[in-house]
C-alpha cells in the first residue's frame, strides 16, 4: 500500500484504488490482484477470529490460515513483480 499512496497523509483508500495505482487496468494481472482484495478481506477475518480465539484454533484451522497467507502472498507478489 506504501508504494500506492500519493502523498503521506494519504491514508485510507481501497485495494481496488490500490491495484489501479501498481498495475495497469488493461493487464491481466489487474483481474487477478482485484480478486485478491476480496482473500485479503477473508483472511484478515480468519486470522482476526484464530487471534481473538472466537474459534477454537484447531491444527486444520490454523494449517488453512498458513496456506491462505501464503497464497495470498505469492499471487499478490507475483502480480506487482512478475
Amino acid at each position: 500500500m506504501n508504494k500506492a499512496r500519493r502523498t503521506s497523509a494519504e491514508n485510507k483508500f481501497g485495494w481496488e484504488t490500490m491495484a489501479e495505482r501498481l498495475v495497469d487496468r488493461q493487464s491481466p494481472k489487474f483481474q487477478t490482484l482485484l480478486e485478491q482484495g476480496d482473500q485479503y478481506t477473508r483472511l484478515i477475518e480468519e486470522l482476526s477470529d484464530l487471534i481473538k480465539l472466537r474459534t477454537t484454533p484447531t491444527g486444520s484451522r490454523l494449517s488453512a490460515a498458513w496456506t491462505m497467507t501464503v497464497d495470498h502472498i505469492f499471487v499478490t507478489c507475483g502480480c506487482l513483480l512478475g
